[in-house]
C-alpha cells in the first residue's frame, strides 16, 4: 500500500491518524502506523543515544519528521499511534473489487474462478469476498469506528 492509495480513505482515519498526518505527512504517518501501530509513544525532547526513542522515531518516519512530531507532542502523556484499522480495511476491500473487476475483464475468468483465487489471496472465505463484491465503497462522510 502506498500513501497515495492512503488519500483516498484519509476520510477513515481516526482524529489521530488525521493529527498525524497533518503533522508528518501522509508518507510518514503510513510508516508510523505499520510500524508502531497499537502503541503507546512517549515523545521526549533531545534524546540522543542510538537506543533512544528520538532515534528509533526517526529510523522510521525521518529525521525531521521526528522532530516535528517530539516538537508538537513533548510534555504529553503517552501518545497512542493508532492501527487505522477501518482506513486499511477499506482499502483491502477496494482492491479485491478491482482486482476482481481486472480478472473477469480483461483476463477472461469466471466470476467464480477470481472469487476462488481472491479468497486464497486475501486469506479470506470466498462468502466473504462475495459480500465484499456487492459493497460499495465507503465515501467521506462515513467515520471509522476505530
Amino acid at each position: 500500500m502506498t500513501p497515495q492509495h492512503l488519500t483516498q480513505v484519509q476520510h477513515l482515519l481516526p482524529a489521530s491518524a488525521q493529527t498525524l498526518a497533518d503533522l508528518i505527512g501522509l508518507p510518514a504517518t503510513l510508516k508510523l502506523v505499520s510500524e508502531l501501530g497499537g502503541r503507546t509513544w512517549s515523545f521526549v525532547k533531545h534524546q540522543r543515544s542510538p537506543r533512544d526513542e528520538g532515534d528509533a522515531l526517526a529510523r522510521i518516519v525521518g529525521e525531521r519528521e521526528a522532530e516535528l512530531l517530539t516538537h508538537h507532542f513533548a510534555g504529553d502523556a503517552d501518545v497512542h499511534i493508532p492501527l487505522c484499522k477501518a482506513a486499511l480495511r477499506e482499502l483491502r476491500d477496494r482492491e479485491i473489487r478491482a482486482r476482481f473487476d481486472e480478472m473477469t475483464m480483461e483476463h477472461h475468468y469466471s466470476a467464480r474462478q477470481a472469487v476462488a483465487e481472491l479468497a486464497g489471496c486475501y486469506g479470506i472465505a470466498s462468502r466473504h469476498v462475495w459480500r465484499l463484491l456487492k459493497q460499495a465503497d465507503k465515501e467521506p462522510g462515513t467515520r471509522p469506528l476505530n
